[in-house]
């Protein structure tokens, strides 16, 4: 799986229509789990689009995420936005490869973390930061998103890019 200037477009479709799937289904087998679901979408966007593309897409994202939530819209789409202009240039660190997907998620949702208890603090309503937070949403589920971005995003990419190379020579060869 190719981080790094993936030219299929319809790897990144399929990667973004994985993640709405983890989204919209979460809350009916996971409830209380809160993932960040377009973090692995958002590194391979990061890969493959300029800087004004991601904050757009990331936007985009935030606001999906924003028209099923109880918090005050715009919340997640802010937070999605200061963490890619936080974020975008740090890809710089990473290699083509599905530890570094892994990692570059994990950031990404501990920065997601951070910030969002200081939006919600300013927009909606303030939160108490415990212990449990702490360890929960700073350490437990960024691993948790790292490992989602490499059973859900990279082997299901992997499987499909597979796939659409297998379909595409047997056209060929017909």
């Amino acid at each position: 799986m190719a981080l790094k200037k993936t030219k299929n477009l319809t790897t990144l479709i399929v990667s973004f229509f994985l993640a709405c799937i983890a989204l919209f289904c979460q809350t009916a087998i996971f409830p209380n789990f809160r993932l960040i679901f377009f973090a692995p979408f958002l590194v391979f966007y990061y890969f493959n689009f300029s800087f004004i593309s991601s904050l757009w897409i990331s936007a985009l994202c935030g606001i999906i995420v924003d028209s099923l939530s109880s918090t005050a819209f715009g919340v997640y789409a802010l937070n999605y936005t200061i963490v890619t202009a936080l974020l975008y240039r740090e890809k710089r660190f990473f290699n083509d490869d599905p530890i570094s997907l892994a990692s570059f998620t994990m950031i990404l949702s501990t920065a997601f973390s951070i910030i969002f208890p200081i939006l919600l603090f300013i927009f909606d309503k303030p939160i108490s930061i415990t212990g449990k937070w702490v360890i929960t949403d700073l350490m437990i589920m960024p691993m948790v998103d790292g490992i989602y971005s490499l059973i859900w995003f990279w082997a299901l990419l992997k499987l499909f890019e597979q796939l659409s190379g297998l379909i595409k020579k047997r056209y060929e060869r017909d």
